[in-house]
């Protein structure tokens, strides 16, 4: 698959066309200011057109999808990003009871953000993790771990099909500040 677009100033503008790997034309889009907007429309490799979303103010606003054959089946969005099972509030969830405070870390007073990537696979599955940023005191190899041992994920898709991903994960280290012992007056 092949994709031929214009950039201005390093940001997609224009219309673009993107083609299948034997010249069909899999999909065109519309880019302002380096964002899809106005309209995205993509073919089964027959040349029929598959869907039509349509896009406002750099957001899609829903559209049409289609059978082979041409009658309407239910719309998907040509993109859309992986999921953990009960969204980020799931994830968040799973990160508080998971994480461990490494001891060396809750020693030294080490608190911060770790930033984590990880690749989602077609399955869900989580792979190919890694610590880009870490703060030091067992925190870095402690996210990774929490990450590793995750529930498999919703896929990310495109055009209605499966795809890996790669996803940034920022995991929050934070020590509560002991309670002060409350002096009693004389």
């Amino acid at each position: 698959m092949y994709s031929v677009y214009e950039e201005k100033d390093k940001k997609k503008e224009g219309q673009h066309f993107h083609y299948f790997s034997d010249g069909g034309l899999w999909y065109t889009d519309e880019y302002t200011s380096g964002q899809r907007d106005k309209e995205l429309k993509s073919y089964y490799k027959s040349g029929a057109l598959k869907r039509i979303e349509r896009f406002s103010e750099f957001k899609s606003q829903g559209g049409e999808c289609f059978e082979e054959d041409g009658k309407p089946k239910t719309f998907s969005s040509f993109e859309s990003i992986p999921q953990y099972p009960g969204g980020e509030e799931g994830l968040i969830r799973y990160l508080i009871g998971a994480i461990q405070y490494p001891a060396l870390a809750r020693e030294n007073d080490i608190t911060g953000t770790v930033v984590v990537q990880f690749v989602v696979n077609r399955d869900g599955t989580v792979s190919d993790v890694q610590v880009v940023k870490d703060i030091g005191g067992g925190c870095g190899a402690e996210a990774a771990r929490v990450v590793l041992a995750m529930p498999d994920w919703i896929p990310g898709y495109l055009d209605d099909k499966p795809v890996r991903v790669r996803y940034t994960l920022p995991v929050r280290f934070n020590l509560e500040p002991a309670k002060k012992k409350k002096r009693k007056k004389s």
